[in-house]
């Protein structure tokens, strides 16, 4: 069995590609099982390429501390959140072979 980080696992499963894969494919409902998230197709990435992901993960965790911890607005929160989004779903998509 490979030793995946869970920042890279929470990563896939925040990117609107295997959102959208596991809705489409998986299961349409609200309701999310773990057996269903165990059919998601998770490549095993390059050390590079956890470490991208590894530092997209540090960076919305960091956002969110500041937001939680009264930093930064709850705007400026979902700005810089967004940010983060737009590039780890361009990651996942080139980790996939899909850009």
């Amino acid at each position: 069995m490979w030793n995946i980080p869970v920042s890279y696992l929470v990563c896939l499963l925040n990117s609107n590609l295997l959102f959208d894969f596991y809705r489409t494919f998986i299961n349409y409902s609200v309701n999310i099982q773990i057996n269903d998230i165990r059919q998601l197709p998770i490549i095993i990435p390059t050390p590079e390429q956890l470490k991208v992901f590894e530092d997209i993960f540090n960076r919305a965790v960091s956002v969110q501390k500041e937001k939680f911890a009264g930093k930064i607005s709850e705007e400026e929160a979902e700005a810089k959140l967004q940010v983060i989004q737009r590039e780890l779903d361009e990651r996942v998509l080139e980790i996939y072979g899909l850009e």
